[in-house]
């Protein structure tokens, strides 16, 4: 089995103003034992910045299963993925621009050896790889724009019964 994976996402998100000041004039005190339920919210608040994200991804699979004799399966996967995040932040206060770019190209193996010993049984070992990219939030910092993934590995073990009716078993 082989797949073909593409996707594009954006993000644009527009920042306030912290009304809030020493003095805690913004918004009247509301008493916690008798609170007003039809005070009015304060007006609009300015917008403080404007975030625009756009990422790309793109991914290859390629999985297959190979049976060596009636008992025993080996079952394995390797996908490469391609993620891309440009991120553009205009502050309007101060018309201070950043842009930040970040790119994860990372290959993702998983295998897994299945034992049959009858045909309502099966047990396996397994191990996978994963990965979670930094801007997968559509979002970049100065201080997140050169981390790379979150990688995990994973190992698992265990039966599993190849039998859902109760009447097959």
């Amino acid at each position: 089995m082989t797949g073909l994976e593409v996707a594009r996402q954006t993000s644009a998100l527009d920042r306030y103003s912290n009304p809030f000041n020493a003095n805690n004039f913004w918004i009247p005190e509301t008493p916690l034992l008798h609170p007003n339920p039809v005070e009015s919210l304060p007006g609009d608040l300015p917008v403080s910045s404007r975030q625009h994200t756009s990422a790309k991804s793109q991914s290859f699979y390629v999985a297959d299963t190979i049976g060596f004799n009636q008992y025993f399966d080996l079952l394995a996967s390797a996908r490469y993925d391609r993620f891309s995040a440009d991120y553009h932040q205009l502050a309007l206060s101060s018309a201070a621009v950043l842009d930040l770019d970040h790119v994860d190209n990372v290959g993702s193996p998983r295998a897994a050896v299945e034992y049959k010993p009858s045909a309502q049984q099966t047990y396996y070992l397994a191990y996978g790889t994963s990965f979670d990219p930094s801007a997968e939030a559509l979002t970049l910092t100065t201080r997140t724009a050169n981390l790379g993934p979150v990688q995990a590995k994973s190992y698992e073990t265990g039966p599993r019964s190849r039998c859902w009716a109760v009447a097959c078993c």
